[in-house]
């Protein structure tokens, strides 16, 4: 009874601190927009067959290797440049987290973006809390199990933020994407960075 107070109490304290180690990455706008890279729109829904057969073309003309022969040093940097976007913008595109995460930072919005950032849902906070602990005690088949829900609760989150967003509801948006960005942080840390 003792240990549930104190996770309780801990859960509404975190609620009300900043949140340090759950930053999003970057705190100014894109430096590119991983949509216009692929001559995509700017939706959090992606054709990624689309676009991964553009980085696939795209990368076989930018690639380095591709251009090792080039005499102009400017041209040699400028291909690297353009190789480094098309990763850097594809890795973004790939993944449901950054995606939102860019999409919102286009519109000038970036949750969690600093440690005075706050998460005002103490329930998920709880529930990180408890299967944090959860996972620590478990076995590996436990592990996996609180894994899978895990995931499962993001996977249902993107449509959530797909709409949202979409109907230009930038506030709630912003609080679904928070949650995604919570669950994956703690997929990360729980799997060492994998998620």
């Amino acid at each position: 009874m003792m240990f549930i107070h104190r996770v309780a109490l801990h859960a509404r304290s975190a609620c009300r601190v900043s949140i340090r180690g759950f930053s999003s990455g970057s705190t100014s706008a894109p430096k590119v927009n991983a949509f216009a890279v692929f001559a995509q729109p700017e939706s959090f829904d992606v054709d990624l067959d689309t676009i991964e057969a553009s980085f696939r073309s795209l990368q076989m003309k930018y690639h380095p290797d591709q251009n090792a022969n080039s005499t102009e040093p400017l041209e040699a940097a400028e291909i690297e440049k353009k190789s480094s976007e098309l990763n850097e913008a594809v890795r973004i595109l790939r993944n449901p987290v950054l995606r939102a995460e860019h999409l919102m930072a286009l519109k000038g919005s970036s949750p969690l973006q600093d440690e005075s950032s706050r998460v005002d849902d103490p329930q998920l906070m709880f529930q990180l809390i408890e299967m944090q602990s959860d996972y620590e005690e478990g076995n590996a088949q436990e592990k996996e199990q609180i894994l899978a829900q895990i995931r499962g609760q993001l996977k249902d989150l993107e449509p959530s933020f797909a709409q949202k967003y979409a109907y230009g509801d930038l506030e709630n948006a912003t609080q679904v994407l928070t949650q995604m960005i919570l669950l994956e942080r703690f997929l990360q840390r729980m799997t060492g960075g994998a998620v």
